[in-house]
């Protein structure tokens, strides 16, 4: 599941309304700060094509694209981090042959941080 702060503070208020929860003061608890994915620094729509197409469910990458995305998500989603401005390229629709290689070489070697460092490294050579 995924969160965000103003979640947690909607979390916060519910509480509070519900007369069997004891009230609490102050910022919701760190648990609930650690489930969340792909934090960003304000999380509003146009931040990043990956979140806006994971989480706004915006369109930025052609469909084929897109499904790669939601694949490699769902078995790593980490990697995002370390693709850089790479995404950007691809919204704007630079290097989508070579984003939709990366992607498949990462999806068949999820798991493996070291083929996946690999990957990454040869389509920034690539696409400079």
């Amino acid at each position: 599941m995924v969160f965000s702060v103003q979640d947690n503070i909607q979390v916060e208020r519910s509480r509070r309304d519900d007369a069997s929860f004891p009230v609490t003061s102050g910022p919701a608890p760190l648990t609930n700060m650690l489930e969340v994915e792909n934090p960003m620094a304000n999380g509003k729509p146009h931040d990043n094509p990956i979140t806006d197409l994971l989480i706004h469910g915006r369109h930025p990458f052609p469909a084929d694209l897109e499904a790669l995305v939601i694949e490699l998500h769902k078995r790593d989603s980490a990697v995002f981090n370390e693709l850089g401005w790479a995404p950007f390229d691809w919204e704007e629709g630079k290097y989508l042959d070579q984003a939709r290689s990366l992607l498949a070489a990462l999806i068949q070697t999820h798991g493996n941080p070291i083929a996946r460092r690999k990957h990454i490294e040869a389509h920034r050579a690539n696409t400079k």
